[in-house]
């Protein structure tokens, strides 16, 4: 396999010449509460998930890789992960993660267990997961929709 970074984006070649973006899929853990966030971008969207005891307990969207499709994708399931459509996802232009260093975490834990993570992405927090939210929030959401909160609306 040949892969190669275009437009800050490692791709592979496939078979009949055309660029395939790769997919990224990482794993944080937090071992003192037994949870991890999975990091998933697909090529089409961003997405984290919040997994406690092997069961995921929160989940939001990060980003669109490309632009928002017109009309949502959700009443369609062979359509997932979702991209955020336009007027549910702001219309800020966002480069896609392309380093894991691009990506931090601040767990928040109390003495009942763990109360949220903050997703860092480029520096800047980008989206909050909580035990039990489904969907979590996101500063790239302009309106609430069925993957994502807006950020300015968690408290």
């Amino acid at each position: 396999m040949t892969i190669l970074l275009y437009n800050n984006r490692y791709h592979h070649i496939k078979k009949d010449g055309k660029l395939e973006l790769m997919p990224m899929l990482l794993e944080y853990r937090n071992d003192e509460v037994r949870a991890k966030v999975v990091f998933d971008d697909d090529g089409k969207t961003g997405y984290a998930y919040l997994i406690i005891d092997d069961e995921i307990v929160g989940d939001v969207w990060l980003y669109n890789v490309g632009p928002p499709p017109e009309n949502p994708e959700w009443p369609d399931r062979d359509k997932m992960p979702f991209a955020n459509p336009a007027g549910f996802a702001s219309e800020e232009r966002f480069e896609p993660i392309n380093d894991p260093a691009e990506i931090a975490l601040d767990w928040v834990v109390g003495s009942d267990g763990l109360r949220q993570v903050s997703v860092t992405l480029k520096g800047t927090v980008h989206a909050l997961l909580r035990p039990g939210a489904k969907p979590g929030w996101c500063r790239l959401a302009a309106n609430a929709s069925p993957i994502a909160k807006p950020l300015n609306g968690a408290n």
